[in-house]
């Protein structure tokens, strides 16, 4: 399927990281007018900084435009994916990157990438095949993130997570049957999250790659969370466990 050579994205925070992110080039900004909220002049400066011409756009030709209600716009090119040679190496001292084994939700996957950039992750992973890709939908969902975050979009997940234990990563599969608590695991140091796809989990060579599998337990009725809100506890348990382990060698 060939990808598209531009696209429209709508918002406020998904144009505002469009412009300063620098993951795809924009052609032009749109402003609606009149405009209900005080957002004109920000955006405008922004966009003015970074070299990007704005259009002031009556509410019918928006909305002939791009299909919605909208009063933010942007025309862009395509995200630009980093390349799989450029993985980063882990840093002894904790970093975190994530690997998503066949998301196929656009809502999820832009929940995903905003815990990501919230909790300081290096990298997001996603596959090429059969997997949601970083469309307008997913950066609304994302409330802008993924334009800040460096995505890699892979054919091979095992291959990669090779390529992550040699980089110096401890890969950490979340899976309901998981055999190790969530919270008993040492996630200091280079982590790699590894979550499943929406329903079936990790595949099976995808989980036999993994360091450690971790659940999170159930306390309630329902089984399971779903894999944003599964992957936002858990990266937040790396997060806390890397800031005292460098807040403890600050101390000393």
């Amino acid at each position: 399927m060939n990808e598209p050579t531009q696209e429209w994205l709508c918002g406020r925070h998904a144009v505002k990281a469009a412009l300063l992110g620098g993951s795809r080039a924009v052609q032009e900004v749109w402003l609606r007018q009149p405009s209900r909220q005080p957002q004109g002049s920000d955006l405008q400066r922004i966009a003015a900084h970074c070299g990007v011409a704005v259009q002031h756009v009556d509410a019918e030709r928006m909305h002939r435009a791009l299909g919605e209600d909208a009063s933010v716009a942007a025309r862009c090119g395509p995200y630009r994916y980093r390349a799989e040679a450029d993985l980063p190496t882990a840093d002894p001292d904790g970093s975190l990157v994530v690997v998503l084994d066949g998301i196929q939700d656009p809502q999820n996957l832009g929940a995903i990438a905003r815990t990501a950039e919230a909790a300081g992750a290096k990298a997001v992973i996603i596959a090429e095949r059969r997997a949601a890709a970083v469309t307008p939908a997913v950066v609304r969902a994302s409330a802008g993130a993924t334009e800040y975050l460096q995505i890699y979009r892979v054919v091979n997940v095992v291959r990669v997570l090779d390529r992550l234990s040699r980089l110096g990563y401890w890969r950490v599969g979340l899976a309901p049957d998981g055999e190790e608590s969530w919270c008993e695991v040492d996630y200091r140091g280079g982590v790699a999250l590894v979550i499943g796809r929406e329903g079936a989990g990790l595949r099976r060579l995808v989980a036999e790659r993994c360091d450690h599998l971790v659940s999170l337990q159930m306390r309630g009725r329902v089984e399971s969370l779903n894999a944003s809100a599964a992957f936002a506890a858990v990266a937040y348990e790396v997060v806390r466990q890397q800031h005292l382990g460098n807040q403890a060698v600050a101390e000393v």
